[in-house]
């Protein structure tokens, strides 16, 4: 079983664990890659990022970003990518491994933070009226 797997789901109790700042905490030590972010070998990751390349986006959130192992194969020269992610450690090591990219620690379950992230970025990066 993978290794970040007890932080997600309990198997014995059929239950949701979701315990996400505590699973990438935990990553060096107890040796695992949460959601194996780092392979590139993925197939649905291979086949997005193919159907991605055709279309050049002006703006990017990228909700549930991690350590930016993904987000930063959506940044290209001309557009603006935004990370989101529930743990402040995985932002963190987003933010040290890739600087031109924003990334911000916040839970897409709190409605009211997450749609006024949501208006905030219309509003700057998209320039639309919301």
């Amino acid at each position: 079983m993978a290794g970040y797997h007890k932080y997600v789901f309990d198997a014995d109790k059929r239950e949701f664990v979701g315990s996400f700042e505590e699973m990438y905490q935990n990553e060096q030590i107890d040796n695992f890659d949460s959601w194996h972010q780092e392979d590139s070998r993925q197939l649905q990751r291979k086949i997005a990022l193919s159907i991605l390349e055709e279309y050049n986006f002006q703006s990017i959130v990228d909700v549930g970003s991690g350590k930016g192992a993904l987000t930063h194969l959506l940044k290209k020269r001309n557009n603006q990518v935004i990370g989101l992610d529930i743990s402040p450690t995985a932002v963190e090591q987003a933010k040290a491994r890739f600087p031109d990219i924003q990334f911000s620690s916040i839970d897409v379950n709190d409605s009211d933070k997450f749609e006024l992230f949501l208006k905030d970025f219309l509003k700057s990066h998209v320039g639309g009226v919301v």
